[in-house]
């Protein structure tokens, strides 16, 4: 699921939010809201193609956890960087 919402930051550049599902080292469900510039997008897709990804690389963490988001965090999101 992706999120694109353009968030204008003081340089202008285009910001989108996308949910990223992965598992842990341990083999469980994780998933990360991420805050990525536009521009980084193709990069990190090309990245997660190769199974170890440090995302932090790529963007800013806003919301992370096991299993799938909880309807909490689905509205922390929509609130916070939705709207």
């Amino acid at each position: 699921m992706v999120f694109r919402d353009r968030i204008a930051s003081p340089n202008e550049k285009k910001t989108e939010i996308h949910l990223i599902r992965g598992k842990s080292t341990e083999g469980e469900p994780t998933y990360t809201y991420l805050a990525i510039y536009t521009h980084r997008v193709r990069d990190l897709k090309l990245s997660l193609l190769q199974k170890t990804t440090d995302l932090e690389d790529y963007g800013v963490i806003v919301a992370s956890g096991f299993g799938e988001p909880d309807e909490a965090t689905q509205a922390y999101i929509r609130t916070a960087y939705l709207t």
